[in-house]
């Protein structure tokens, strides 16, 4: 063996093994940021918007977002009410001196809610319409509209002053609050904005990227069967993988069910490629099957 021959093949494997640190320090550097854009995120999921600051004789609304479901287009905040001042007389700001009527408007209408004189205030859950397409996903968004008026059980026109903090508690969501100033006194009316975090669409698009990735080099491998004779079984690894991807697709982070941008960008379009690839590879053994006789 010549020395130039030598000198080659020891520079080829020093090229391979260079390309394979590389792509292990590639993977474990996006591994890191990942985890640490979803710790950061996660750190920064409770946030309170305190919107108002009546004092004296009014209403504490402690509101949190508990769930949200795009696909059905709703939102879910719970709202605890705090007396202030004289509407209440004991020491747990749970007896109230007046009856009075929570009106919580949104998209869907009003809700109405009582609570009653020295009476147990209850906690009051309420479902908000969510107005955006979920089928944009992982870029999609919403917006809420939210309503909020505390009044007199006796004398509806005598609106009480209220604040309002809202918490909110989705992973997985970016959520903003924005509240509006209205010519209508003791009023509180708020846009709700939502949007998949930023975490969540970088594994989504990841997944798309991955699919792609598997598209072409089902695409690459079928390729070779044009020039090398494999067996029957490898159209086994066409089947598992038409499978797989569909297990796959579910598996991206608060994906919806089938219909949405993602699947229109990448699943779809892979699907159709590993389909036409196993068509083609049966064509080819069957062209190269032995005639009987």
């Amino acid at each position: 063996m010549s020395k130039r021959h030598q000198f080659l093949k020891k520079h080829l494997v020093f090229r391979k093994e260079t390309i394979f640190v590389l792509i292990i320090a590639v993977f474990f550097l996006l591994y890191a940021f990942v985890v640490k854009d979803f710790i950061i995120e996660d750190s920064k999921v409770l946030k309170v918007y305190s919107i108002y600051n009546y004092t004296g004789d009014c209403v504490d609304i402690h509101g949190k977002i508990f769930s949200m479901d795009p696909v059905s287009g709703k939102m879910n905040i719970k709202f605890w009410i705090e007396p202030k001042g004289n509407l209440y007389k004991n020491e747990f700001g749970k007896g109230l001196t007046k009856n009075l009527i929570v009106t919580i408007t949104n998209l869907s209408g009003d809700m109405e809610y009582l609570l009653k004189k020295n009476k147990t205030i209850n906690i009051i859950s309420a479902d908000i319409p969510l107005d955006g397409q979920s089928t944009n996903y992982p870029f999609d968004k919403f917006k809420s509209d939210l309503g909020i008026v505390v009044a007199e059980a006796e004398n509806p026109s005598n609106l009480i002053p209220a604040n309002i903090d809202l918490v909110e508690n989705i992973q997985g969501f970016e959520i903003k609050p924005q509240p509006h100033i209205v010519s209508y006194p003791n009023t509180i009316l708020l846009t709700i904005n939502s949007a998949r975090s930023g975490t969540l669409k970088s594994v989504a698009v990841s997944g798309i990227i991955l699919m792609w990735a598997m598209a072409i080099a089902v695409i690459f491998m079928t390729l070779t069967f044009t020039t090398k004779n494999y067996k029957v079984e490898s159209l086994a690894f066409y089947s598992a993988l038409l499978f797989a991807l569909v297990g796959f697709r579910n598996s991206l982070p608060e994906t919806p069910p089938i219909g949405t941008l993602s699947d229109y960008v990448g699943f779809f379009w892979v699907m159709g490629i590993v389909s036409i690839m196993m068509i083609l590879k049966i064509i080819i053994l069957l062209r190269r099957a032995p005639i009987a006789g």
